[in-house]
């Protein structure tokens, strides 16, 4: 695999991890580690396919309206 497609999938494990413990939901550095998850799989946003841009798009609206991940 690519090394930049494996840094991606990895973030996206740790963003998806970070999501099911509820640390979005949280304030201080719980709240901040999701952010810079999301904004740094972000920046690749022209080489992520329609299902990683799909899942930033619903991390971005679970932290936004304090939505548990299911």
């Amino acid at each position: 695999m690519n090394p930049i497609r494996a840094k991606i999938e990895t973030r996206l494990n740790n963003l998806e991890t970070a999501l099911k413990a509820g640390k979005h939901l949280k304030d201080g550095d719980e709240l901040i580690e999701v952010l810079e998850l999301i904004e740094s799989i972000s920046k690749f946003w022209s080489i992520l396919d329609d299902g990683q841009r799909d899942f930033i798009h619903a991390s971005r609206y679970a932290v936004e309206e304090q939505k548990e991940w299911q």
